[in-house]
């Protein structure tokens, strides 16, 4: 079995601000992002996991609000097994500035970033 690590959790919402201000109850500091043309976001980083709140930009996105992102030993060899399972692979290996990433959809249509430890 290879060794697992959760590294993002992305929670979508129909106000950031006010979801960005409940979670900063509990002693999270938020930063204020935006990657090239997407929306405007909140992130934080807890115990080296990601913590994102991205608003709500289309209907489909409501049954769609989670994001997962998880660190893998052995990517290509963890994306070759799911091909043989016929798991819908969004992406394949690719470099990005992150790491070498992956993106897959789980069974109940939600995206699952995978990245090589």
């Amino acid at each position: 079995m290879t060794r697992l690590t959760l590294t993002l959790l992305v929670i979508r919402s129909s106000d950031i601000e006010v979801l960005k201000n409940f979670y900063e109850n509990f002693g999270m500091e938020f930063r204020r992002e935006q990657h090239g043309n997407g929306p405007v976001h909140y992130s934080t980083i807890l115990d080296g996991m990601v913590l994102e709140i991205y608003p709500i930009t289309a209907p489909e996105q409501i049954a769609d609000k989670n994001r997962l992102g998880f660190k893998v030993e052995h990517l290509d060899a963890v994306v070759a097994e799911l091909k043989k399972q016929h798991i819908p692979i969004l992406s394949l290996p690719k470099q990005t500035p992150l790491g070498l990433r992956a993106t897959i959809k789980d069974p109940e249509e939600r995206v699952v970033e995978l990245y090589q430890a």
